[in-house]
């Protein structure tokens, strides 16, 4: 029996015993990095973006006849029911400011 290559041997075996976790986890590592790449990296920052809207409604000569509304349709609505009282001609006016949350 070769006494080298039985030491050789053992030494192998225990590199593959004790190895074989090791690519096992950095498999799992490599793989957990490469999924939030393709999601767009683990340190990406969500921007936060903000929506402030003002709509008002405003007659011929551009008087505000009322302001504050929560939305468009509301404004629309409002705007509608001034027309069948009697106005001639509304406007309706929006303000939108879309920022960056800071």
């Amino acid at each position: 029996m070769d006494w080298a290559s039985f030491w050789i041997g053992v030494a192998v075996g225990f590199c593959i015993i004790l190895g074989i976790p090791w690519l096992l986890y950095l498999v799992v590592v490599a793989y957990d990095r490469i999924e939030e790449w393709i999601k767009g990296g683990e340190k990406r920052m969500v921007e936060k973006i903000t929506e402030k809207s003002n709509y008002r409604v405003e007659d011929e000569a551009g008087n505000v006849l009322r302001a504050k509304f929560k939305d468009l349709h509301d404004a629309h609505e409002w705007a509608v029911n001034q027309i069948l009282a009697g106005k001639t001609k509304v406007v309706i006016k929006a303000e939108i400011v879309i920022e960056k949350a800071k």
